[in-house]
């Protein structure tokens, strides 16, 4: 898992929040939402074919060692 930084957030008492920077094999595992606040595509590994996350986008990812690529 490779990112510049980790900060959590703390906008619900019942979500558990961070936000992560240029993130490059990031694993998830459990589900979780995830927003590209970049403004470039975000690449997500899993079951073939692999699926893109466009800028200012979000998706629920249902982890099951999904990785977010770049």
């Amino acid at each position: 898992m490779v990112f510049n930084s980790k900060k959590p957030l703390k906008f619900s008492k019942f979500l558990k929040s961070r936000w992560l920077t240029d993130v490059t094999d990031h694993m998830i595992k459990k589900p979780n939402i995830v927003v590209n606040i970049s403004n470039k595509d975000a690449i997500i590994s899993g079951p073939e074919p692999r699926k893109v996350l466009p800028p200012r986008k979000s998706t629920i990812l249902q982890g099951n060692n999904t990785y977010i690529l770049h």
